[in-house]
């Protein structure tokens, strides 16, 4: 079995409704709100994507990294998450919505938002410089 199968991002990748670039991108926004999330000792998400579950290996439930916190990762963490929030429009604001639905909480996409979820993780491949 594909590993991919085991995420909404990484079947609409199968099927043709998201780049590879779309689907790397979306990986690491999981990890990137995972770690800051645990960071600040917010609860796990109720349905997690496996990428999301990766990013918080390295905090435990308390938001303390098993890493010591050191200022540099919090800075790191904190500089990483902004930037991705910030290339998602606040308006209209189902497509944050959608965002994390889709690709934090590993929810199904509806058809009519493939387009919207495309942009919003193309703008993340830009962000983060990967290769189309």
């Amino acid at each position: 079995t594909d590993p991919r199968m085991e995420s909404e991002v990484g079947r609409l990748t199968m099927f043709g409704h998201l780049t590879s670039s779309n689907f790397e991108a979306a990986n690491k926004f999981a990890k990137v709100v995972s770690k800051w999330e645990s960071m600040h000792g917010m609860p796990m998400r109720r349905k997690p994507s496996p990428s999301y579950l990766v990013g918080r290996q390295h905090f435990n439930s308390t938001g303390v990294s098993d890493l010591d916190m050191d200022q540099p990762l919090i800075d790191e963490v904190n500089e990483e998450y902004s930037a991705a929030m910030a290339v998602i429009p606040e308006f209209p604001t189902y497509i944050r919505y959608i965002v994390e639905s889709v690709v934090v909480d590993n929810e199904v996409c509806p058809q009519s938002c493939y387009n919207d979820l495309r942009i919003v993780l193309d703008r993340l491949t830009s962000l983060w410089n990967i290769k189309k």
